[in-house]
């Protein structure tokens, strides 16, 4: 079973997850990806799964997570969120033309510039789970609810 950016934002989560549960056999794998930091263009995200409420959660409907990972977990994470506000901003500007302009400056020069700033932070920067863009995590079905 997968879930990609998508059980966050569910209102009725546990009626879901118990689903999941039936549908998943026994040792089946779940795999889920859920934000921590991120821009949510419906502005409507639910909660913010921690580590220790996907534990409980998962638990609770009959999931043992096997893995977590956080992704770009160091200083990339910022270079990220910056790329991502400055366009958001670009595109609330209300002159057509002026928009336009900032759009190709931010196409040859902004989003490289960061791209490369971020990916030399991946490379050189240890994780440090502290600030990160996404959460993987890994789950094995272990028991029936």
């Amino acid at each position: 079973m997968v879930s990609f950016q998508v059980i966050y934002q569910i209102p009725n989560l546990e009626e879901i997850l118990k689903e999941i549960n039936r549908i998943v056999k026994n040792d089946g794998k779940l795999l889920i990806s859920i934000p921590f930091i991120w821009f949510d263009g419906g502005g409507n995200i639910q909660r913010r799964f921690s580590e220790q409420y996907s534990k409980f959660i998962l638990e609770k409907f009959g999931f043992r997570i096997e893995k977590v990972v956080n992704t770009n977990a160091n200083m990339s994470a910022i270079c990220l969120l910056t790329n991502k506000y400055i366009d958001y901003k670009i595109s609330h500007i209300q002159i057509s033309s002026i928009r336009k302009i900032l759009r190709i400056f931010k196409i040859l020069f902004v989003t490289p510039f960061f791209n490369l700033v971020g990916l030399l932070f991946l490379r050189f920067q240890k994780k440090d789970n502290e600030l990160y863009i996404n959460k993987i995590i890994y789950a094995k079905k272990v028991k029936n609810v």
